[in-house]
């Protein structure tokens, strides 16, 4: 069952950092709590989806600056160190600034079929507010078709919010999300098991947090001021081209 548990759990992280219809029902969604254990809050949908699963939600504080956060959840090339089961992660597309679309494959646990995902990812920052907003859903891209020997997973929708708290020593978090697993995996099963997942994917962030040789990338927010500053000018400039045209 733990395997199992492990491989559910696992479709929020392929997108991590979770605009449609199917957006709007989960901003819309009224939550009833589930558990309250190690400072995690985790919340479940009062009703199911038309789909039968139930979408999820969880609320913690990691005592982290929220930019040693982003950097553990931005950094593709150690999520391999944290994230079970991951084979392969990488950014398919830039949309725009703050925008991707992103791909990610994993290996399942017998008898299951191994997983991918391709997901739409977009971010806001917010300097003064200290906050960071992701919105994920699923996509589909013609570099990225279904692959021989995998099930396409989808993502309905998900939400990632991260504010700085505590005069910036710690970060609160809070995600939710609405996957569906599809193929082999019966609902009942991932409804009964991924309510067990957000204690153990925070411990597993928390412990990659806590690594010596995590350095913060963003420390002090100046990767993300050039990154507003560069999105401010690419929009005047895309404006400037739409006026011309």
């Amino acid at each position: 069952m733990k395997r199992i548990i492990i491989f559910v759990f696992f479709g929020l992280i392929a997108s991590w950092l979770s605009a449609s219809n199917n957006q709007d029902e989960l901003d819309k969604i009224e939550w009833t709590k589930y558990s309250d254990e190690d400072s995690i809050q985790v919340y479940e949908a009062k009703r199911a989806h038309r789909s039968g699963l139930i979408p999820i939600k969880v609320h913690t504080i990691l005592d982290y600056p929220i930019t040693k956060v982003l950097t553990v959840l931005t950094d593709a090339s150690r999520k391999t160190e944290w994230v079970p089961r991951l084979d392969i992660s990488k950014t398919v597309e830039q949309v725009a600034f703050g925008e991707f679309i992103d791909y990610a494959s994993f290996d399942a646990p017998w008898p299951f079929e191994d997983r991918d995902f391709l997901v739409y990812i977009r971010t806001n920052y917010d300097i003064e507010k200290k906050e960071v907003k992701a919105i994920i859903y699923s996509v589909t891209h013609p570099q990225m078709p279904n692959r021989k020997g995998f099930v396409r997973g989808h993502t309905y929708s998900g939400n990632t919010y991260l504010k700085s708290v505590f005069n910036d020593t710690k970060t609160y978090v809070e995600i939710s999300f609405f996957n569906d697993y599809r193929g082999n995996i019966p609902k009942w099963i991932v409804n009964m098991v991924q309510l067990t997942w957000p204690r153990t994917f925070i411990g597993q962030l928390r412990g990659q947090l806590a690594k010596k040789d995590v350095v913060d990338r963003y420390e002090n927010l100046e990767m993300v001021k050039k990154y507003l500053a560069e999105k401010q000018h690419h929009e005047k400039a895309t404006r400037k081209t739409a006026t011309r045209k």
